[in-house]
């Protein structure tokens, strides 16, 4: 009974490491795609943002304390023309169908210049009110270190996301990026 335990269990240990192996032969291919096709999409992103203004940009996500806070996904420095700098932050907090995935763009004074949405799934005429020009604008008019986001009625989670997500951000931008 030992010997038979013994087999099964070096059979075992072999398919183990033969796996493994593979998996990590399949890793060592691919993570070069993967790390080129999110640098594509971030500029792609960026794109929108800039609307197809010569830009270059760097993450500065790991620079910047963000593991503190709540829905962002990364902080990039974008220098347009060789002189204006802009930070621009990736969120995605929870909506009420599923997280809303936008970049924030702040000029140097922390003035907000621009919201982009990347991906937005609220209910067609109310969840989506956050996407209407007219509640953008109200917040395009703001500065970061006084940053009043208002709720729309009937928009509930999405605006609350809204809100807490870009106080947030604008206060640590205030504090931590612009200091």
């Amino acid at each position: 009974m030992v010997k038979i335990s013994f087999k099964y269990g070096v059979i075992l240990g072999a398919c183990s490491i033969i796996c493994a192996s593979i998996v990590s032969g399949v890793y060592v291919i691919v993570q070069p795609i993967i790390i080129e096709r999110t640098i594509q999409k971030v500029r792609d992103n960026l794109d929108k943002v800039f609307s197809n203004t010569p830009f270059e940009y760097e993450e500065i996500t790991e620079t910047s304390k963000l593991e503190k806070l709540l829905d962002v996904d990364g902080l990039y420095k974008v220098k347009i023309a060789g002189d204006s700098v802009n930070y621009v932050y990736e969120m995605s907090p929870e909506g009420r169908n599923a997280p809303i995935l936008y970049l924030i763009a702040f000029d140097i004074k922390g003035a907000v210049k621009k919201i982009q949405y990347v991906q937005m799934r609220e209910t067609k005429g109310r969840g989506d009110k956050i996407t209407h020009e007219e509640y953008l604008a109200a917040i395009y008019k703001q500065n970061a270190s006084a940053m009043n986001v208002d709720i729309i009625t009937g928009a509930t989670y999405s605006t609350k996301a809204m809100k807490q997500s870009i106080e947030t951000v604008s206060n640590h931008l205030i504090t931590e990026v612009l200091k």
